[in-house]
């Protein structure tokens, strides 16, 4: 659970119980021994748990675990355990931040609309309709294999793609949507977004737009 700023986390590392070790907890690159808790125990007796009850502010916190055992330092992180450590693998907690209820438990799907499914084809790019990253785009046959450089081929799906699988989505039990960047880019991908004001083209249009926030999507469509 997210804990509130300026309550307590407490935070809890289980390690196999064998003698000699101490575990600690690395938080904002300060150091804090853990504790072993007589309280919590495993039913066999083989792991033993350590913990440490942190005070939370509002900034967020970053922290990774350290284990000493027998002259020797392990790390666990975000990539498991180690003998090293990168500090951009740090676990990451955001005090105050809670899922919103309507996403709690629900099953949500990745879509990558360039290569979902092609529901409009009039709005495919073109070969060289225009220069990226040193090349000319291309248009990509939707079976071909991916290239080693594929950023600048599309193979045409597209939001009207995405809305003739909807009751597809539905069956397979899909709840909620994520959709990668879907705003004006020269990429496949649309990460390196241009214009945050309008989709890009090739994956549809709002033929009418309003500034109602009552009427938001009312009027709205791809096309």
């Amino acid at each position: 659970m997210v804990p509130k700023a300026g309550g307590n986390e407490k935070i809890i590392l289980r390690v196999l119980a064998v003698p000699d070790i101490q575990v600690y907890v690395v938080i904002n690159n300060e150091t804090f021994a853990m504790k072993k808790s007589d309280n919590r125990k495993s039913r066999n007796g083989r792991v033993h748990f350590y913990s440490y009850t942190n005070k939370c502010g509002e900034e967020i916190i970053s922290y990774y675990f350290k284990v000493e055992i027998e002259g020797k330092t392990y790390y666990y992180d975000c990539l498991g355990l180690s003998e090293g450590h990168d500090v951009n693998y740090n676990f990451k907690v955001t005090p105050g931040f809670f899922t919103p209820k309507w996403a709690q438990g629900i099953v949500m799907y990745q879509i990558y609309v360039d290569r979902f499914y092609n529901g409009d084809k009039s709005n495919d790019v073109l070969d060289n309709e225009y220069y990226y990253v040193g090349n000319h785009v291309k248009k990509a046959e939707w079976d071909s294999p991916v290239e080693n450089v594929d950023i600048g081929r599309f193979y045409g799906g597209d939001l009207q793609g995405v809305i003739e699988k909807l009751d597809y989505l539905s069956k397979l039990g899909i709840e909620a949507l994520y959709l990668n960047p879907i705003f004006v880019s020269p990429s496949n991908h649309k990460y390196d977004i241009q214009d945050y004001d309008y989709i890009d083209p090739h994956f549809g249009r709002i033929l009418r737009d309003t500034d109602d926030p009552d009427n938001a999507g009312k009027g709205r469509r791809a096309g």
